[in-house]
């Protein structure tokens, strides 16, 4: 099983690709088998001669050239060909190990009587976004992920899995990196005469904590926090002029939350302003239940002043990545550590 056709997979990155209902980041695994070789499985990223565009796939741990060499997770089970997935540890070929630029592996690609499955994530590493399941648990892994408080720790989930792939000689194979969450985004419309101040954004009322088994959805966890605790507040000095525009959240502040559904009547948005010298606190209730869709981006757009707030409109669109990183990347070996 580990000798003949020795292939050596690389990864292609690519441009954010929407789907219906997430956006995804394809990542192409070439192979080019050379019979009666043993060379090393092994994962590379590379622009194929080309200088190529790649859009930033974090929000909180933004991604760079340098945070995304330093790895994602991938596990692998192999089979007979026989086989399927569902029956075999998911880690049962290797297991949550790191792809690592210029680390060799262990690994052969097996031959054509055995079938593969492969599972990737992203953060690697991630204190709140990890692993759960063994190397021994049948079908996908399972990952627990809890939202963190703070804004900037917040970070874009992503897994991958390709299943039940014959092994052997082969031109490539594709993963797709679809988005887990949901991004939520905020703008302010100045409705009174004078100028004021943002100071504050707060969601309230959300369940932020929960599992993701590859390939299927979120099991949440916990109750859904009260507009007493555990709020997920981003403090702003923002001003906003009269009959002004001011996006509040921009490129580096927009939230990231778990997808779900919310009651009617939940206390959803806190936000403060300083208004002729004097602070002011508003809440938004929800009039009816809303659902925050995986993979999709929400941009809520509040009108304040004059000791109102509403939501004039929420915009939502499949989840496009922000700031773009241009270039050519000179290491062209991911491999396996």
């Amino acid at each position: 099983m580990k000798k003949n056709f020795g292939s050596v997979f690389r990864l292609l990155a690519v441009a954010m690709l929407p789907m219906m209902a997430a956006c995804t980041e394809n990542l192409e695994l070439e192979g080019t088998p050379q019979s009666g070789s043993s060379e090393y499985m092994s994962f590379a990223i590379q622009d194929d001669g080309e200088n190529w565009t790649r859009t930033a796939i974090t929000r909180g741990a933004q991604a760079t050239t340098a945070s995304l060499t330093a790895g994602f997770g991938v596990s692998a089970s192999v089979y007979p060909s026989a086989g399927t997935y569902t029956a075999y540890g998911c880690g049962s070929y290797f297991y949550n190990i790191m792809a690592m630029p210029l680390s060799p592996t262990a690994y052969f690609w097996p031959t054509d009587d055995y079938e593969a499955s492969f599972y990737a994530y992203y953060p690697y590493g991630n204190s709140a976004f990890t692993l759960q399941s063994s190397a021994n648990q049948t079908g996908a892994p399972t990952y627990a992920y809890t939202v963190p408080q703070a804004i900037a720790s917040q970070v874009d989930v992503m897994t991958a899995q390709v299943t039940d792939h014959l092994c052997g000689p082969q031109d490539a194979l594709s993963l797709s990196f679809g988005h887990r969450c949901t991004d939520i985004r905020f703008t302010a419309y100045n409705q009174q005469n004078d100028a004021l101040t943002v100071t504050s954004v707060s969601i309230y009322g959300v369940k932020y904590s929960g599992t993701w088994t590859s390939g299927t959805s979120w099991t949440l966890t916990g109750s859904a926090n009260s507009s007493s605790s555990y709020p997920f507040t981003l403090a702003m000095n923002a001003n906003v002029a009269s009959e002004a525009t001011v996006d509040l959240t921009a490129t580096a502040n927009h939230f990231i939350m778990l997808p779900q559904t919310i009651a009617a009547g939940t206390d959803l948005f806190v936000i403060t302003t300083i208004e002729d010298g004097d602070p002011r606190t508003y809440t938004y209730t929800l009039p009816s239940a809303t659902t925050w869709e995986m993979g999709k981006s929400y941009t809520y757009a509040l009108t304040l002043g004059n000791g109102n707030l509403t939501v004039s409109s929420v915009t939502v669109v499949d989840w496009q990545a922000v700031t773009p990183l241009s270039g050519t990347f000179s290491v062209n070996s991911w491999a396996a550590q």
